[in-house]
């Protein structure tokens, strides 16, 4: 007579320890490289941000530095430079009217003057700042910043815009003003479409006013999706018959959804011989006695 052995196989789900499965998932990763380019949440990506240096040395507690100036890293344009010097300006203050920065000592004002502190204070116009940012193809970043309405000046006068290769992400304002300085933290997201991605703050209070729209603590961060758990498929049942003792145990159903599974682990759960499987995608449980096995895969 025939002995027969059933050979089950369990299939267990749940997500690992170490989320992503040790891997970047696709949304960062540049298809042209997958090493160098993953993405690193704690990585600031943007240069003086807090707008530190230059360092305002000018006895009025402000100055204006122009476009290029070693140390300032941000291109700074005129909105409308109408009768205004080729090259645009930004004003840094530093404890002007005993203002209070953010956070360090200096924040900038994104409307500049033509001459500066020590010019006739004639000429002044919105202006629009930028930096360019290394970035992964559909990773998505964020931009944070603080804001305050230059203190003792209309509502109207204090709005900023912020945007991203020339694309929209948020704007914050019109904003009262108060007698000092009032920082609130402001963020928004994108998701970059090219290795290299142009980051812009620009004024969008009353025009040409020479007041109002502080900045300070820009900073650009990519953000990790959060992981989906892989799913663990060990096949179909599978049926014996001796003097066959072994079967092949096939996990190569598994899956992951937003990455790829580096390890197969295939536990004995129980039978009437232990019997341990290799750690491999495929993998052949032997030798086999009659009964009913059950063997667990996780991935």
């Amino acid at each position: 007579m025939k002995k027969f052995i059933k050979i089950t196989l369990f299939i267990l789900l749940f997500a690992l320890s170490f989320g992503v499965n040790g891997v970047t998932t696709s949304a960062e990763l540049d298809s042209t490289d997958t090493t160098s380019l993953a993405c690193n949440p704690n990585l600031e990506l943007l240069q003086n941000g807090g707008f530190e240096n230059p360092t305002v040395t000018n006895s009025a507690l402000w100055d204006i530095f122009p476009s290029g100036t070693p140390g300032l890293v941000w291109s700074v344009s005129w909105i409308d430079g109408t009768g205004a010097p080729q090259i645009a300006n930004m004003e840094i203050q530093k404890g002007f009217s005993g203002w209070i920065a953010s956070e360090g000592t200096q924040w900038a004002e994104l409307d500049s003057d033509y001459d500066g502190p020590d010019g006739p204070l004639a000429g002044h116009s919105s202006v629009a700042i930028s930096q360019n940012i290394p970035t992964i193809a559909g990773g998505e970043y964020i931009v944070s910043f603080k804001f305050s309405a230059r203190p003792l000046t209309g509502e109207l006068q204090n709005k900023v815009e912020v945007l991203a290769d020339g694309n929209l992400i948020g704007t914050v304002g019109p904003t009262l003003s108060d007698s000092n300085t009032v920082w609130t933290s402001h963020s928004f997201t994108f998701n970059a479409i090219d290795s290299l991605t142009t980051i812009t703050l620009r004024d969008a209070g009353t025009p040409n006013d020479s007041l109002g729209t502080f900045i300070d603590n820009v900073s650009v961060k990519c953000t990790v999706p959060a992981n989906i758990a892989p799913i663990a498929n060990a096949g179909p049942d599978q049926t014996i018959t001796l003097p066959t003792n072994s079967v092949t145990l096939n996990g190569s159903g598994s899956s992951d959804p937003d990455g790829t599974i580096v390890s197969y682990v295939w536990s004995f759960v129980s039978g009437p011989s232990n019997v341990d499987p290799a750690d491999t995608v495929s993998s052949s449980a032997t030798p086999l006695v009659a009964g009913t096995y059950v063997f667990k895969l996780t991935v």
